[in-house]
């Protein structure tokens, strides 16, 4: 399946493989994204019910949380902005610690982490519990295992987000339960954005379950 994303750029798809994990292949030219930006990090896609709720967008690390804000990946002024890491993430190896976190805009067209709002329900988290991403040639296969929502002012989580913290948050405001256990040697993946009135945080957290050649 050939999928054109938000940004008009193709990636290719192929049919899920059915396995405990499922697995999907990317083809994604990462030298192209870097040539655009050099701040590209990694291809995120999201399966979803159809193409306004499906997640697929290149990601970029700044030097800081605000620019890309108003910046897409192409570095062209939008109120769209781009999906984007922590700008504390190590860019040598942005996957690597207990938690990792990317962030975007919730746009009122379900554009960008507009999607991610499917999340409240959890028949809907049911159908759709995986995030893929591609970098480097690889596939990290994440499975959702929370959703909830966190005040704007409160501590959002960073890179530097320790075990206890990240899972006293997410015991305490988890909308339901997905009996996945999480442990220390775990890795974290937060995607987040902001509610309507931008008051609040909705976030939603998977756990690193494979990693496996894109080829």
């Amino acid at each position: 399946e050939t999928v054109t994303d938000a940004q008009g750029e193709v990636i290719v798809i192929n049919p899920v493989n059915k396995e405990s994990v499922p697995k999907i292949q990317f083809s994604v030219d990462e030298e192209y994204f870097k040539s655009v930006n050099s701040d590209y990090v990694c291809y995120l896609y999201i399966p979803g019910s159809n193409n306004d709720t499906t997640i697929k967008y290149p990601v970029v690390l700044g030097e800081d949380n605000e620019h890309y804000l108003r910046y897409t990946y192409r570095n062209t002024e939008s109120m769209a902005g781009s999906i984007c890491f922590d700008y504390r993430t190590n860019r040598e190896d942005p996957l690597g610690r207990f938690s990792s976190v990317i962030w975007g805009h919730d746009r009122k067209d379900g554009s960008m982490f507009g999607a991610l709002l499917n999340y409240k329900s959890e028949e809907y988290f049911r159908e759709y519990p995986y995030v893929y991403i591609y970098m480097g040639g690889n596939i990290y296969v994440y499975e959702i295992f929370s959703f909830c929502q966190h005040p704007a002012s409160g501590h959002i989580f960073s890179p530097y987000s320790s075990y206890n913290m990240i899972m006293e948050t997410i015991n305490s405001l988890n909308w339901y339960d997905t009996n996945v256990e999480v442990t220390e040697e775990d890795r974290i993946l937060t995607l987040y954005t902001c509610t309507e009135d931008a008051t609040e945080r909705y976030i939603v957290n998977a756990i690193l379950r494979d990693v496996y050649s894109a080829n």
